[in-house]
């Protein structure tokens, strides 16, 4: 009895030990409290009262960084849009020297290093892509630099002005007496002379157009230089009065516009209205002829190229619906039905078709010379 007693009491005494005792009040059991800030918490202070940091000043202030930090966002996006836009123009501008340099440029070298003595020009295959331009055009200012654009966007490497039109006018800024003479000279350019240099220093091969024979200046103004019908000077169907091709006189006058231009830097003439009415006869006109002749006196040192009829390109062809429509299969049809060319002569095409999509479809079809209107 006594022994179960005491083991009672000792389990009694185990019991008791397991319950919490007085021993460690008051003091730190657990670990350091952890937590993190909280952005509103800070709205009151310590003593439950309202904070001076979300006051009215503060949220200005808040509100003015929070702009200027906007408007640096926008000053760096528009910096950023401004270089895009400098690189851009600036790789166009570098693709349309490149597409200058490699059209223009053999021509160009071709024109400055050939020999006058051996005529190596005269007798040299020169192929043009020209662009015809208005003799107004040679102003050597901001008409003419919009030619020179003009060329580089297109892919032309030549352009072509109108020295002396079928009208018998002169259209670039000539000081001969005869042009004075006469009163020829009409709708030309403040500086014909600058034009062309800058043509040149631009890698662009200036081209002057010469209409040999029909003339209603000269022939009018002189009968020793016209051709005659008895006693008064011959006119076509049309109204037209023609040089005649034995004249001296007549002949000295064209001779004399080729040496002019030649001395402002024009090395290549293409001719036209060489060969008088079939109702004539008994004329050494033609092209052959005085394009021999004007290589002879300048010393093979000019390229003279005989322009064919002007030919037309639409590039229209019919719908289903009966509409009309410009398509790319109608102009290479027209451009395979050219008539092909003999040598030393160029086409004179004219067309209301975008000048790129022609270009490109000329060049395409082994169209290598051509003046476009």
């Amino acid at each position: 009895m006594p022994l179960l007693k005491r083991r009672d009491d000792m389990k009694k005494d185990k019991k008791r030990k397991q319950f919490y005792n007085n021993k460690n009040r008051n003091t730190h059991w657990t670990e350091e409290p952890k937590g993190r800030p909280i952005d509103f918490a800070d709205k009151y202070d310590s003593a439950g009262g309202y904070s001076d940091k979300y006051n009215e000043t503060s949220r200005n202030l808040h509100r003015l960084a929070m702009q200027k930090i906007e408007r640096r966002e926008k000053r760096r996006k528009t910096v950023i849009c401004i270089v895009l836009a400098v690189v851009l123009i600036c790789t166009g501008y570098i693709a349309m020297d490149v597409r200058i340099i490699r059209n223009a440029r053999p021509i160009e070298e071709l024109v400055n290093n050939a020999s006058s003595s051996n005529g190596a020009l005269s007798q040299t295959d020169i192929q043009l892509y020209a662009m015809k331009i208005s003799s107004v055009s040679m102003d050597n200012s901001v008409m003419l630099d919009s030619v020179i654009n003009d060329v580089g966007q297109y892919g032309f490497n030549s352009v072509v002005f109108d020295a002396k039109r079928s009208d018998g006018t002169i259209g670039y800024r000539s000081s001969l007496a005869a042009v004075d003479t006469y009163g020829a000279m009409s709708n030309v350019g403040v500086d014909s002379v600058g034009s062309v240099q800058k043509l040149i220093e631009n890698d662009i091969l200036p081209v002057a157009r010469i209409c040999c024979y029909v003339d209603n200046v000269v022939a009018i103004y002189d009968s020793e230089a016209a051709v005659m019908n008895g006693n008064s000077v011959y006119r076509d169907k049309d109204g037209d009065a023609y040089l005649n091709p034995d004249s001296e006189i007549a002949y000295g006058y064209i001779r004399d516009i080729v040496r002019e231009l030649y001395d402002f830097g024009v090395r290549v003439f293409v001719l036209y209205g060489c060969d008088l009415p079939s109702t004539l006869s008994g004329y050494n006109d033609g092209f052959a002829t005085i394009a021999q002749r004007l290589s002879e006196e300048m010393l093979g040192d000019i390229k003279l190229i005989e322009e064919t009829p002007r030919v037309r390109i639409s590039g229209i062809e019919k719908t289903e619906d009966g509409e009309e429509k410009i398509s790319n299969t109608a102009i290479v049809q027209e451009i395979q039905q050219l008539t092909p060319l003999k040598e030393n002569s160029i086409y004179y095409i004219s067309s209301d078709i975008d000048r790129a999509r022609l270009t490109e479809l000329l060049n395409e079809n082994g169209v290598n010379n051509y003046i476009l209107e």
